[in-house]
């Protein structure tokens, strides 16, 4: 399937059914990723993707390592999850990212970034649920900026 577009149900399927398996290991590399939803303004593209995903018995560990531009240091995170739950660990950062280059995929957010460090977020997940998060981030220069200005809408939320 190298190259090869595949709708995101199947891609689902393909990692339950490698899990369901028992298989030991699985990889990805230098994939292409396009996500496509409609709370997207617009899709949400990685330059690259590598994963690999391993199954232990009652035990999942994935790892993935993702680039917003090729020329710029990636994203990695690790998740550790036990099968029966989906509860366990997982962590997520980089070192020298460069924040210009994910910029661009958070523009529905209305956040722009710049600047270049150091990332470490951990969180502990209970049921599929987020239950605590922490980070550390060494960013310098750090410049955070807004696309729009946001307001309150008619339902007292802030919208850009």
């Amino acid at each position: 399937m190298a190259g090869e577009a595949i709708h995101p149900r199947e891609g689902v399927r393909l990692v339950v059914e490698l899990i369901a398996r028992d298989r030991h290991l699985q990889q990805v590399e230098r994939a292409h990723l396009q996500v496509r939803s409609p709370a997207l303004r617009a899709p949400l593209e990685m330059a690259r993707v590598d994963l690999r995903l391993r199954v232990d018995g009652e035990t999942v560990v994935a790892g993935v390592r993702a680039w917003a531009d090729p020329a710029t240091p990636p994203l990695s995170a690790v998740a550790d999850l036990r099968r029966e739950d989906w509860s366990g660990e997982l962590w997520a950062g980089g070192n020298d990212l460069v924040l210009q280059a994910w910029s661009a995929q958070m523009a529905d957010t209305g956040v722009v970034l710049a600047g270049k460090g150091k990332l470490d977020l951990w969180a502990r997940i209970d049921n599929q649920r987020v239950m605590d998060v922490r980070s550390r981030a060494e960013f310098a220069p750090l410049a955070i900026g807004a696309r729009q200005p946001w307001l309150p809408g008619t339902d007292e939320r802030l919208t850009s």
